[in-house]
């Protein structure tokens, strides 16, 4: 605790003493004094009282250095009563044990995280970069109204909810932002729960072409050079996972293998009605709904990649305007 102490006093960080063994006299010392006298001691006086026939104390490494090791350490001590809890339920029923001990490390994680330094908002320059940097831009949906009113979907922090009710065109919807993103060259994943890839495609088809879908879904148009010409103009990519292919209806676990796989550049749910969350499901379904929202934002928020989730209002909102 030694180096730790004298990197600490020779660079005088913002200090959390929760990083530390407090229970150390060293570390007593230095917070005791800085709770009565509100700075910490200087390096000298450490020396005078711990090390007084020791040459010059000088630090072995940065702050930043011992900062995370005392981190990691941390974590591992607000980790200890979740792996004793795991240890007493695990012979119980090994498989809720499991996914309790993932949702609890990873929300202790999160708890445990240090908030960094205090940042002034004085000096606007690096916002002021941030809001012309490529990587923070908006990418307009197609919609000039929605666009207008928006500005596009945020590259950065962006999670967009299409709510309507059954057959009324939600999927349409997502499906022409999906073909007027990938036409401006972005990478765009699509989950649909529902349609086949076939059928997603005749749409785009019929939105790049303004062909009868049902022309094109009854074998009844049969001009795919034309289609093909259309899709020349489409300069990025569009790519499609289907519960065919995963077996069972997509978790945001499968979400993030599709996105970092893929290294896609946004999302778009068709729907969360067909969607399950990662982790135990509860008996309520508001409860799984509540669940898969907050598993779908957290994702969203660690990719930084949006998301657009296409919802199925329920039944009792037939007949309201």
């Amino acid at each position: 605790m030694k180096e730790e102490l004298v990197a600490l006093l020779f660079e005088k960080p913002n200090i959390d003493f929760s990083l530390f063994d407090t229970q150390n006299n060293l570390v007593k010392w230095v917070q005791d004094y800085f709770v009565e006298y509100g700075v910490l001691p200087t390096i000298e006086l450490f020396q005078h009282k711990f090390f007084p026939d020791s040459p010059a104390l000088v630090p072995s490494a940065p702050w930043a250095y011992f900062k995370e090791q005392l981190e990691q350490s941390k974590l591992v001590r607000e980790l200890q009563p979740v792996l004793s809890e795991f240890g007493s339920k695990y012979s119980e029923n090994p498989f809720k044990a499991v996914t309790g001990l993932i949702e609890k490390a990873i929300q202790r994680a999160r708890d445990c995280a240090p908030t960094g330094e205090v940042l002034s908002l004085k000096n606007g320059k690096e916002r002021w970069d941030k809001f012309i940097s490529p990587k923070t831009k908006r990418i307009n949906t197609g919609i000039q109204p929605l666009d207008e009113a928006c500005g596009g979907i945020s590259c950065d922090d962006e999670f967009m909810i299409i709510s309507a009710r059954l057959g009324v065109g939600k999927s349409w919807i997502g499906h022409y932002i999906l073909l007027s993103i990938a036409q401006h060259g972005y990478r765009v994943g699509l989950y649909s729960g529902e349609m086949s890839e076939h059928e997603v495609g005749a749409r785009l088809d019929s939105l790049l072409s303004h062909v009868s879908n049902f022309e094109l879904t009854r074998g009844k148009y049969t001009d795919f050079d034309a289609l093909q010409k259309a899709w020349e103009g489409v300069r990025g990519e569009i790519l499609i996972l289907t519960p065919k292919q995963l077996h069972r209806n997509a978790r945001p676990s499968d979400i993030r293998r599709f996105v970092v796989d893929n290294k896609l550049d946004i999302v778009i749910l068709d729907q969360l009605s067909l969607m399950e969350a990662d982790g135990v499901p509860h008996k309520e379904l508001f409860q799984n709904v509540a669940q898969l929202s907050l598993q779908l934002k957290t994702l969203q928020q660690e990719l930084r990649v949006p998301l657009v989730a296409i919802s199925q209002l329920n039944r009792e909102a037939e007949g309201q305007d």
